[in-house]
């Protein structure tokens, strides 16, 4: 079973090296896809490094367009998506496969701070948002897969339409919520990721996680994320 790793990267030069590593220290032999989204830095510099492919958008149009466009060019039976300021850990690549030859139409794990950006507050808070919170909706039926740390089985991704480009929020959860009927995700707590805490700290960590479960229990009802823009114009891409 061949897994394609599309990372999606804008002017993350700090952190896509460490990322790039991570998944090519994996136990299994990984197709890398990065998508650049115009970076100013020397992102792209880097990732040509490690990755196996690396396309360029003539500007940025999100993280759903650029998992999109990584998505087309991958060759795997497993399509997976990691952020590029996350590191997964050592048995992430053996959990995402095992999982899917399990039956698994998708599988996600935890979501931990980095360690050097970690605190007592921060690893609660991450706990409570990515682990217990995402098994809550696993268990109402509507399971919550983040973008940063996701891998689906090829089919499933193409049947559920892939990743909505005409929302700017939660594009993520909307796409696993749409794979999840009719078929079985996974939560594997061997697929742990560690991500930057930077996003969350220049929103405000109050303000952040009351947005993140305001929007979570939004779309859990309504299938429509707190800001939303209807359909894209652009007409859904179709995979090879």
């Amino acid at each position: 079973m061949k897994v394609s790793v599309i990372v999606p990267a804008r002017n993350e030069e700090r952190y896509i090296g460490r990322c790039l590593r991570a998944l090519r220290n994996q136990r299994d032999d990984l197709e890398i896809i990065v998508v650049d989204g115009a970076s100013t830095d020397r992102t792209r510099e880097i990732a040509e490094e490690y990755a196996d492919a690396v396309l360029v958008e003539d500007r940025p149009r999100g993280p759903g367009a650029a998992r999109n466009m990584g998505a087309l060019m991958a060759s795997g039976d497993v399509l997976a998506f990691v952020d590029a300021d996350t590191v997964v850990s050592r048995g992430w690549s053996r959990a995402v496969i095992e999982s899917i030859e399990g039956g698994a139409a998708g599988v996600t794990g935890p979501i931990l701070p980095l360690p050097e950006e970690s605190s007592p507050l921060l690893d609660i808070l991450y706990a409570t948002a990515y682990e217990v919170m995402v098994r809550i909706t696993f268990l109402l039926g509507a399971p919550h897969m983040l973008g940063l740390n996701v891998a689906y089985e090829r089919e499933g991704f193409v049947s559920a339409g892939m990743f909505p480009e005409g929302v700017r929020v939660s594009e993520d959860v909307i796409l696993s919520m749409r794979v999840a009927a009719g078929r079985r995700l996974r939560f594997d707590t061997r697929m742990a990721a560690f991500t930057s805490a930077r996003r969350l700290r220049s929103y405000g960590i109050s303000s952040a996680m009351y947005y993140a479960l305001w929007n979570s229990l939004k779309v859990t009802l309504t299938g429509r994320p707190v800001s939303y823009y209807g359909p894209s114009d652009l007409p859904v891409p179709s995979l090879p």
